[in-house]
């Protein structure tokens, strides 16, 4: 089955709670005119806001625009700093 006719869903289920580390990657550091963090910046995101692939994401009518990006799960491999 070729991957385009497959679903790929979220790497987590709607109940999750995800923990995340900012400003992961240099190039994400410079592209925020941040300063490189002493140590990692850590947040949450609830597995409500997971959309899988190709599905669409709404937008609430209150933002003009989306800031958003794309995640890897923890099992992928990840750039470091």
């Amino acid at each position: 089955m070729p991957l385009f006719d497959v679903g790929l869903a979220p790497p987590a289920g709607p109940t999750s709670k995800l923990i995340c580390r900012g400003l992961n990657y240099r190039n994400h550091v410079e592209e925020t005119l941040s300063d490189l963090p002493e140590h990692p910046s850590l947040f949450t995101k609830i597995g409500d806001v997971l959309v899988g692939h190709y599905n669409p994401i709404i937008r609430p009518e209150v933002f003009e625009h989306f800031d958003y990006e794309g995640e890897c799960p923890p099992s992928a491999p990840m750039a470091q700093i």
